[in-house]
């Protein structure tokens, strides 16, 4: 089996449909050091409007897709390991970042060992395997099961920039940082055949940006080509590159 089975009924992780629960799309301990920001306002990339009251509102997290095993036990080390970074790291982290307008590895600036990276990278999986279900595209299994703790290969890769975008007071006119949260990108490449070749996703938080990046191998990208192609049509986008850059899509790799 290539991918999970398609379904917002079960735990996109392990695959049980009991206790299902919604990932905040921005950690929440992120979000709650930038209290400035809420209660506030969700806008969509339309325009559209929508009022936050609080930190655990539903405008803020993924669907339901994962249980409560997995999000409150076999990912807690993997949520550690991401404080732990976020707490230890952002001055190194803007320190570099404000000599250089490129996004840098997240292994640059890290300090931890092999085993820490690894559990980093456990997060960054589950926060693009939950957008990817949040968009209801196929995720491969094997993402789900670095996850879930059954192989130790990382299938994701991360880079940080600084946030492309900032918002400002109305009251006092301050730049603040701001959270924002991108949608999933299948990026098609090729020149012959357009095959699918990683998706990604980002988000900004804290004045940086994380960009989440997963190579599809090549049983993957046939098996969305040939089995998903019609249902996932719109994944392939419609406009150019510079577009997408002028937009704010990431498209890193």
């Amino acid at each position: 089996m290539i991918f999970t089975k398609l379904t917002s009924e079960c735990c996109w992780i392990c695959g049980t449909n009991e206790g299902l629960s919604g990932e905040h799309k921005i950690k929440k301990s992120d979000l709650k050091k930038t209290p400035d920001n809420l209660p506030g306002i969700l806008k969509g990339y339309k325009g559209q409007e929508k009022p936050i009251q609080g930190l655990n509102s539903k405008l803020l997290k993924f669907d339901n897709s994962i249980c409560a095993t997995c999000n409150n036990q076999k990912t807690q080390q993997a949520d550690r390991s991401y404080d732990e970074f976020r707490d230890h790291s952002t001055e190194k982290i803007m320190s570099i970042l404000n000599k250089t307008a490129d996004a840098i590895d997240i292994a640059e600036v890290s300090d931890f060992n092999n085993a820490g990276r690894l559990e980093l990278a456990r997060y960054f999986a589950k926060h693009i395997g939950c957008q990817i279900d949040h968009n209801k595209f196929p995720i491969p299994c094997r993402l789900s099961r670095f996850v879930n703790r059954e192989i130790d290969k990382a299938c994701v890769s991360v880079k940080i920039r600084l946030a492309p975008w900032l918002w400002q007071d109305s009251l006092t006119g301050d730049l603040r940082p701001l959270n924002g949260v991108g949608g999933i990108v299948l990026v098609f490449t090729g020149n012959v055949i357009s095959l699918p070749s990683y998706y990604q996703t980002a988000y900004m938080t804290g004045g940086l940006q994380f960009i989440v990046t997963m190579k599809l191998n090549k049983l993957e990208a046939l098996d969305i080509w040939i089995y998903h192609s019609i249902r996932m049509g719109k994944a392939k986008p419609e406009i150019s590159n510079e577009r997408a850059k002028h937009l704010g899509f990431p498209f890193d790799n």
